[in-house]
């Protein structure tokens, strides 16, 4: 989600992303999300979530939010910039939500595979709380296929 200094409030809305391809990590934030923590424990207040990203907004301009994982009281808050130029390739089917660069595939913008040599790593991912579904798997077996490499779970 992007986040300027007038919608700081707005980042429990984020969408919850791992590792989201086109953008780079300035910083993690571990966060209370229940409205009860205090000041100086390890989780940051929202309050003290919204000066940090009201620093963060000073310092970079526009940031974008995802929420890296969450638990029953806090939330890790992933805080990005946006990459300015992307060198993804395109395979000739799914070309609008499957892509890979020399190192990675993406689906959905979703890191899912790493490209090692011939083989193609599994990456761990999670998206919207799942971290397998059948429209992934089926874009990992058709980089697998085009790429002409081994998938390696």
């Amino acid at each position: 989600m992007k986040i300027t200094k007038q919608t700081l409030s707005k980042v429990y809305k984020s969408e919850q992303r791992n590792d989201p391809s086109g953008y780079t990590l300035i910083e993690n934030l571990f966060v209370d999300s229940s409205g009860f923590g205090s000041t100086g424990e390890m989780a940051l207040t929202t309050e003290e979530m919204e000066v940090k990203l009201f620093d963060l907004c000073s310092e970079y301009g526009n940031i974008y939010t995802f929420i890296t994982s969450s638990g029953q009281f806090q939330v890790n808050i992933g805080v990005y910039t946006k990459d300015k130029k992307n060198n993804f390739k395109t395979f000739a089917k799914h070309k609008a939500n499957l892509k890979y660069d020399n190192k990675f595939v993406y689906s959905y913008d979703t890191k899912v595979a790493e490209i090692v040599g011939n083989t193609l790593n599994l990456s761990s991912w999670s998206v919207g709380g799942k971290s397998k579904s059948p429209t992934t798997t089926r874009h990992i077996n058709y980089a697998v296929d085009q790429l002409n490499l081994t998938l390696i779970n």
